[in-house]
């Protein structure tokens, strides 16, 4: 997926350096120029984080990145633009409900 097309703020930008809704405006901007191909590859990676975050046991976050893999399959279905809100706010959460012992967990599978 090519991030230079994507006004993406850093993801691991701490969440109260982030206003209300500026991760989930940055995706849905991102969701509305990626090629459905970009959003395929998006969605294989989410996937395979979606499984290691379960694997970790970081529950937390487990329900935050399935619905980052189901808005995808959203976005790819149709509505890209409110799927990739929805994308980046899940991501939002997920790091807002870790304790930071998991949340250091998370940004290694993520990275």
């Amino acid at each position: 997926v090519q991030a230079s097309k994507c006004p993406i703020p850093d993801m691991f930008a701490p969440v109260d350096k982030l206003g209300m809704g500026e991760r989930g405006d940055a995706w849905k901007k991102c969701f509305e120029v990626m090629t459905t191909l970009e959003l395929l590859a998006l969605k294989s990676i989410m996937d395979d984080i979606n499984k290691a975050v379960w694997k970790a046991k970081i529950a937390p976050a487990h329900g935050y990145t399935k619905v980052m893999v189901d808005e995808i399959g959203k976005a790819l279905a149709g509505d890209r633009s409110a799927a990739g809100f929805a994308f980046g706010e899940a991501m939002q959460e997920a790091m807002k409900s870790l304790p930071m012992t998991q949340f250091n967990t998370l940004r290694a599978i993520f990275r």
